[in-house]
């Protein structure tokens, strides 16, 4: 690795070929294979992929932590690297003089200590415990701790994992904040994470590597998309060998390790040939009826590709109280339609699912868990329907003309 003064004003990282090989069981494994790019001035790489893929291989090495096996890292800037903050913390040490000690290791004037340390206080919300030894935080406290101190070490730019993302929402969103502050200050930031809300964010560009491959590389928005359709399809493969089904009984009992041998749920879109902005989506769903299906009813959730949840079609009271009076072992086929004109052009999957109403005087609902049964579908393009799926959110919980044939 290579550190020089800013050649260009807006390259703060140059990355050229870089590679990093172990040797696991005495064969080679190529964690990052010829990775190249170029991180800018106010710019906000997300780095995305399964794990094992080679994202915090590639961190780590941008932070000097391990060294690459071929290639070259030229750095036009000051990193400050937030993946393995807090390793140097000593447990036997308060929050505060862990923090006191970081801060001389980043060479931070004596000075300036106190002042800072008073601002870390006020930002990690530690209150009293931070003047108790760390080893007795629980994790999320640890993050709060060692997140709040490295965001006083100024740097031009910031690589991060997802890992220190943890704790309550409130925390996530003033972390948020100071990370948006910072990138409008002209700093940057490579962060990999598996949640797209971050790396949607954060950054403008998005990688996706698959073991140590770069396998692409696009605005964030599309690669996005394009790995969550794949992780989606992946799923609807696996399902599709799925020959049997899983009971699960309420939490405040032990498992009872059921399982029903004849048939498996299914979900099909009958009109998958025709789908349009204006033509619905009408779902059939199929199972078998066993005791353990009495009192529950299945439910179809759309997604889009992003994971985000769209809608819910839930059964009417009528179609629920037939369901309960159908003969044992029947195979139950019910319709549901998704209404016209609500989802736009674009790629979704719908996912079926098996709940239970609550319980009279507890405080839980019941659930019937399956194999995530998915099933993809497309909305083509109408020009009264052009704008992107992503733009928009829905919750609702529509009739969807439920029947029960």
């Amino acid at each position: 690795m290579k550190s020089a003064a800013m050649e260009n004003n807006d390259v703060l990282i140059a990355v050229k070929n870089l590679s990093k090989e172990y040797i696991l069981n005495g064969q080679k494994f190529m964690a990052l294979d010829n990775v190249s790019f170029t991180l800018n001035k106010n710019q906000g790489i997300g780095l995305i992929g399964k794990n094992g893929s080679g994202k915090s291989t590639l961190l780590k090495i941008l932070a000097g932590i391990i060294k690459p096996s071929q290639g070259e890292v030229r750095i036009y800037g000051k990193i400050n690297s937030l993946i393995e903050i807090g390793s140097n913390f000593i447990p036997d040490l308060t929050g505060r003089e862990n923090v006191n000690h970081f801060l001389k290791l980043n060479n931070i004037p004596n000075e300036e200590i106190p002042d800072i340390i008073e601002r870390i206080y006020n930002y990690s919300e530690l209150e009293e415990f931070f003047d108790q030894p760390v080893k007795f935080y629980s994790s999320g406290m640890f993050v709060r701790l060692a997140i709040s101190s490295g965001f006083e070490v100024s740097a031009d730019i910031f690589l991060m994992d997802e890992v220190l993302m943890a704790g309550d929402s409130s925390f996530r969103e003033k972390v948020s904040e100071t990370f948006k502050t910072l990138l409008r200050k002209g700093c940057s930031v490579i962060i990999a994470s598996h949640n797209p809300s971050e790396i949607m964010n954060y950054t403008s560009e998005c990688f996706w590597l698959d073991h140590g491959l770069l396998k692409e590389r696009k605005s964030s928005n599309e690669v996005l998309k394009d790995y969550y359709m794949q992780y989606a399809n992946e799923l609807s493969d696996k399902n599709k060998k799925a020959n049997e089904l899983i009971v699960d009984v309420n939490k405040d009992k032990p498992s009872s390790g059921q399982k029903i041998d004849e048939g498996s749920p299914s979900l099909t879109i009958e009109n998958h040939k025709d789908l349009s902005y204006n033509s619905g989506i009408d779902f059939k769903i199929s199972y078998p009826f066993k005791e353990e299906f009495r009192e529950a009813f299945p439910v179809v959730k759309v997604y889009s590709v992003l994971l985000k949840p769209l809608l819910s079609l839930i059964p009417t009271l009528e179609i629920r109280n037939e369901l309960e009076l159908a003969p044992q072992n029947a195979t139950l086929n019910l319709t549901c339609s998704c209404p016209p004109k609500i989802l736009r052009n674009g790629k979704y999957f719908a996912e079926l699912s098996f709940v239970e109403q609550p319980i009279a005087e507890k405080d839980f609902v019941k659930e019937v868990a399956i194999p995530k049964l998915r099933t993809m579908f497309e909305l083509k393009s109408e020009k009264n329907a052009e704008v992107g799926n992503d733009s928009f959110e829905i919750y609702i919980l529509p009739q969807g003309n439920w029947a029960l044939k």
